[in-house]
């Protein structure tokens, strides 16, 4: 389970909701949703594999990550509470939001929507595109 950041702590029941996402996230039901989710993403997209959003890498099962737009059914999770992120930028993503307490007050599918358009952005201008 993730730490609280320095100089915070977390109540109770924050503990026991990270402790229970934790549990979760090394379920089986996790990694056969993340597959369910991959032969959605294949039906959608006309059998191509999915990619990171951010920087358009091939994502895999092994080497991406599903980022929950929200948590509002987590363990019950409809195709659009996902997002395919490859580990780099999704480390990016949650550092971002993590750096200023104004992305944490807003929904986190807003916070995600808007810090993924301008890492985009900001990957796009750095290569050129």
């Amino acid at each position: 389970m993730r730490r609280p950041r320095p100089g915070l702590s977390w109540s109770p029941r924050r503990c026991a909701i990270r402790q229970q996402y934790a549990t979760y996230m090394r379920s089986r039901a996790w990694y056969l949703r993340r597959e369910q989710w991959v032969g959605e993403w294949r039906r959608l997209a006309g059998g191509r594999d999915p990619f990171c959003l951010i920087c358009g890498a091939l994502w895999t099962t092994r080497s991406g990550d599903l980022h929950h737009r929200s948590y509002g059914r987590l363990g019950h999770e409809s195709f659009t509470d996902l997002i395919a992120l490859c580990r780099s930028c999704h480390v990016s993503l949650h550092q971002l939001m993590e750096m200023n307490p104004e992305w944490r007050k807003r929904p986190h599918e807003q916070a995600t929507d808007v810090l993924v358009a301008e890492l985009r952005r900001q990957r796009t201008r750095r290569v050129g595109i």
